[in-house]
């Protein structure tokens, strides 16, 4: 009984393994859900994400649609799958990619900002600014961490995406 196939004629043998290939190939029908926008090392970033994307950025009333560019969009789509890919190396869990991102950047470079009370007196001289009160000199060491914050994540994108394999698809 274990090798009955093999005792039919040949021409029946080659109907059945036919048979078998056109029912088992109209089954699995190559069906193209999305296409590729662009690759950050072994993630793709799908076309379907990316308009999501750039519609809720083009839709945001601080944009103008003139100054909204597909490139920003997806460089900005870029640096969030690098950070989070470090988060996720840190162990780090959030309840989304936002709350990833923001541990990471809390973690990696808040803490180590310091601003010291002379930096925020050389630039109060510098911008003709009067922190007289604490109030007002918290506003101004605010906005001096802010900045060093950005200057060491864009830093440390530039450094990521240097050692990460990216191909983007989108066209300006």
């Amino acid at each position: 009984m274990g090798g009955c196939l093999l005792k039919l004629p040949a021409y029946t043998l080659f109907a059945v393994i036919f048979f078998l290939l056109i029912t088992t190939l109209s089954f699995a029908q190559e069906v193209l859900l999305d296409s590729v926008a662009a690759f950050v090392d072994d993630t793709a970033i799908t076309y379907s994400e990316f308009e999501k994307k750039y519609d809720e950025t083009s839709s945001a009333p601080a944009i103008k649609a003139s100054a909204l560019n597909k490139k920003d969009v997806i460089n900005t789509m870029i640096n969030r799958v690098l950070l989070k890919k470090m988060a996720l190396a840190m162990k780090l869990t959030g309840k989304d990619d936002d709350d990833l991102i923001s541990q990471f950047i809390e973690i990696k470079i808040r803490s180590y900002v310091i601003i010291r009370e002379e930096e925020i007196e050389r630039f109060c001289k510098e911008h003709n600014v009067k922190a007289e009160s604490d109030d007002e000199r918290k506003e101004v060491e605010k906005y001096l961490t802010e900045a060093e914050i950005n200057k060491r994540l864009k830093t440390l994108i530039e450094e990521l995406r240097a050692k990460a394999y990216i191909k983007v698809y989108i066209e300006k």
